[in-house]
């Protein structure tokens, strides 16, 4: 059984009206937010690649 039934899922963030162009509005919301997610990540890894690099190299020159 879901946590929340589609009705409830659909009030609560503010989807009452279900109608097609609403639902693809939501679908392409959902979609930007999920590229950003996964932007913000890519930039996440990156930064703590470079931390990583930077510890290493104040290990090797005494920093």
């Amino acid at each position: 059984m879901p946590l929340l039934s589609a009705p409830l899922f659909q009030q609560a963030f503010g989807l009452e009206d279900v109608s097609p162009s609403s639902q693809q509005r939501y679908e392409a919301k959902l979609q930007d937010y999920q590229a950003r997610e996964w932007q913000l990540m890519q930039q996440k890894e990156r930064l703590e690649a470079r931390q990583q690099r930077i510890s290493q190299l104040k290990g090797r020159y005494n920093f």
